[in-house]
């Protein structure tokens, strides 16, 4: 049976984002490397803001969540960004201003949008 699940920012219900999976759901490509994921088609990702994305990071990996790309900063955006993956192959991205790490994270800081 497939079984679903929502997002949704904690403090705002006008949208959120149905997730679908467990068994009878077909496998999404697994995402090894950034780079290699820029030539699938269809949607590529979410982007999550977060204040800190190194913190975000260090929290996803105590969590054990795969993290495709460490945190690096795209300096032509002003921006400091990681890339992960969800237990169903969905690719997901941390974004922070860049300059802004406290290296710390809070639990539920990673749905603040």
């Amino acid at each position: 049976d497939l079984t679903f699940g929502f997002i949704a920012p904690a403090a705002d219900d006008a949208y959120k984002i149905e997730i679908l999976g467990g068994p009878g759901a077909a496998a999404r490509p697994p995402y090894e490397d950034l780079p290699g994921s820029f030539n699938m088609s269809g949607w590529h990702h979410l982007g999550i803001r977060v204040d800190d994305a190194d913190a975000a990071v260090e929290e996803l990996k105590r969590r054990g969540v795969k993290i495709v790309s460490e945190p690096h900063d795209v300096p032509a955006m002003g921006l400091r960004v990681s890339f992960f993956a969800d237990p169903w192959g969905n690719l997901l991205e941390v974004i922070a201003r860049a300059g802004r790490s406290t290296r710390s994270c809070e639990t539920g800081e990673l749905l603040a949008v």
